[in-house]
């Protein structure tokens, strides 16, 4: 393995468990996540060589996860490289009330407005840099932030649980949204089936890929180009002025072979071939 590969190794394995949290509370889901941080490994060490020096590579991985969560696809590239062995159930304590009635309400929040709260009262980002993850103006974090909240309180005062009605008021308090978000975020995971090395290689693959297709479709590009302007010049009328193109028939001295067929123009005079089947005349000198 080469340097940068195991540089890029170090950092996804030591970030792993901070990137399945932030991943869990955007999709409710703990399969979900793993696909959607396989996806964002992926992609980070296709950027790597340029990446791996910013200053804030957390932030550039949070977004790439971020976005990759709002744009999630099922391709061939962003499934989960399985381990071995089969997951394990979470261990641990049991979820208790209060957690399962606040991951039941925000997973029924719009998934952008739920990434929003995400990145708002877990990941503790400003309005403007909520807007740069999102690529929005930070009217819309404003706003998707304000519908968010309104929809998490709706949801927990509608739904049956023990968790206190005092609890349930103070959801519209920024840091109770803080404590919420943290407790689900350290919920009991089951253990990650996220292949840190197997990113590197399907990133390969998909680089190999991509310059054969790029390669494949130049030469399409050209033999189609090269195939239109030859149509283009055989069909084109010859120039004004030119002679017919029965005037351009070379002289034909006795005893030479002789054409048998019509001259045809294809366009100029010097392009003038003949059609037809070439036999020696009998006429003699």
């Amino acid at each position: 393995m080469r340097e940068r590969e195991r540089d890029y190794v170090d950092y996804a394995t030591t970030r792993l468990p901070w990137l399945r949290q932030t991943a869990y509370l955007l999709t409710q889901d703990w399969h979900r996540v793993d696909d959607v941080v396989q996806t964002a490994f992926t992609q980070l060490y296709r950027h790597w060589k340029r990446v791996s020096q910013m200053e804030n590579l957390d932030g550039y991985t949070r977004t790439i996860l971020v976005r990759s969560f709002l744009g999630e696809r099922r391709r061939w590239g962003s499934r989960v490289r399985l381990m071995a062995e089969p997951p394990e159930s979470p261990g641990g304590e049991p979820d208790h009330a209060g957690r399962v009635a606040v991951r039941t309400a925000l997973a029924t929040v719009p998934p952008r407005q739920r990434a929003t709260l995400v990145l708002r009262f877990y990941c503790d980002l400003s309005v403007e840099q909520v807007a740069d993850v999102l690529g929005c103006a930070p009217g819309t974090v404003k706003s998707q932030t304000a519908r968010g909240l309104d929809a998490l309180r709706r949801v927990l005062a509608d739904t049956p649980s023990p968790v206190s009605p005092a609890a349930e008021e103070q959801v519209m308090n920024e840091q109770d949204v803080r404590t919420l978000l943290d407790d689900l975020a350290h919920a009991p995971a089951p253990p990650s089936r996220v292949d840190v090395v197997g990113a590197v290689a399907t990133a390969r693959r998909g680089r190999r890929v991509r310059t054969v297709t790029s390669v494949a479709a130049s030469v399409l590009v050209v033999g189609l180009a090269t195939g239109l302007t030859h149509a283009v010049i055989d069909r084109s009328p010859p120039p004004a002025g030119s002679a017919p193109a029965a005037a351009l028939r070379p002289a034909r001295p006795r005893g030479s072979i002789r054409w048998c067929g019509t001259p045809r123009s294809v366009g100029y005079p010097s392009r003038t071939r003949w059609t037809g089947t070439p036999r020696r005349s009998t006429a003699s000198g």
